[in-house]
Order: structure tokens, then C-alpha cells, then sequence
């Protein structure tokens, strides 16, 4: 079950089980999916996991966390040049992961994000009435979003960014424009 949804009615794509044998088309596309995402995520550029998390957005939340208003703003001030480019209360979010040793702490965020990333594409999917081909498609093009991939392997923000996004198509879905406004504008900071 997947957000309160049976995977196998929802999505064909997810049943590895059919008439209780196990279903080798899903198994190897799974394996295929799976393993061209962890090529392109160890080809592409940076050559160095979380670089963007750790040169910046876990110093910015390190300062933060243990009220050091000095290192804060010299990761403000450093900028582009590979310092904190966001509005400085996005530093707060990284603030809790500031008590791991970095490593771990860009190992939780690319989880939180891919966690994100799969919500997004599940909405996504759903808001579109998507059938199994079309849902299957529209993740190959998220596994060969070169941006995404780079959010994910920089370890910023860019991939909450389409969660923020398609969790506001579902508000204005649902009749909420107002807080699909609110959702959009946050994801606008959050850049």
C-alpha cells in the first residue's frame, strides 16, 4: 500500500506477483530502472556526492544550529563561489541535519529527496489519470532529467522543487488554490 492506495490496482507497473507466480516483464524493468539510475547518478557531474550540501548548505545550518553568526556569514558572503546562495532562513532547514558528521547528513537529505522525488512523480500520475505505459514513461524521464540528477548528486534543493510543484497542482485539483499558492511560493524560496 502506497499512500493509502493498493499498488496493484493503482499501479500494474508495482505487481510483481500475477496469478501468484512472480511476474519477470515488472522484475526487469524494475532491474533496468533501478540500475540506469545509478549509472547516470555515478557519471554525472559533480565527481563528489553532496558537494553543494556539504561546501554550503551544512555550514550555513552548522552556524545556525550552534549560534555562530560569524561562520554564518561568511557562508552568506562567500556566495556563488561556492557559499550559501539562498535566502539565509532556508539555512534553517539544515540546521537539525547539522548534528550528523556530513557525510550522513547528505546521505538523509538525498533520502528525504528521493523520497520526494517519488511522491512527486506518484501525484503526478495520478493527477494525469496516467495509465501503466504512460506512468512508466513519465519516470524514465525523470531518471533522464539531468537537473534532477544534479539536485540529487549536488545534494541541494532543486528536487523539492517538483514535489512542491505537483503537491500544488493537487491542491488547485482539490479546490485549495490558496494553499496551492502558499505551496508554490515556497517552492519558489526554496530555489
Amino acid at each position: 500500500i502506497i499512500y493509502g492506495y493498493k499498488t496493484d490496482k493503482a499501479f500494474p507497473a508495482l505487481n510483481f506477483y500475477e496469478h501468484g507466480r512472480f511476474n519477470w516483464r515488472v522484475g526487469l524493468v524494475w532491474l533496468c530502472v533501478v540500475v540506469f539510475a545509478l549509472m547516470s547518478y555515478r557519471v554525472s557531474y559533480p565527481p563528489l556526492s553532496f558537494w553543494d550540501f556539504i561546501y554550503a548548505y551544512y555550514p550555513a545550518g552548522h552556524a545556525l544550529a550552534y549560534n555562530d553568526p560569524e561562520a554564518f556569514r561568511n557562508v552568506i558572503e562567500t556566495g556563488a563561489e561556492g557559499g550559501f546562495v539562498n535566502i539565509p532562513v532556508v539555512a534553517w532547514l539544515f540546521a537539525p541535519l547539522s548534528w550528523l558528521p556530513p557525510k550522513l547528513a547528505g546521505l538523509v537529505l538525498t533520502l528525504i529527496g528521493l523520497g520526494t522525488v517519488v511522491l512527486a512523480w506518484f501525484w503526478l500520475v495520478r493527477l494525469a489519470k496516467l495509465d501503466n505505459r504512460a506512468g512508466w514513461l513519465l519516470a524514465f524521464l525523470f531518471l533522464v532529467n539531468g537537473p534532477l540528477l544534479n539536485g540529487l548528486k549536488f545534494g541541494n534543493l532543486s528536487y523539492f522543487i517538483i514535489a512542491a510543484l505537483a503537491g500544488g497542482l493537487r491542491l488547485i485539483g482539490s479546490g485549495r488554490s490558496g494553499a496551492a499558492g502558499v505551496t508554490g511560493a515556497g517552492a519558489d524560496r526554496a530555489r
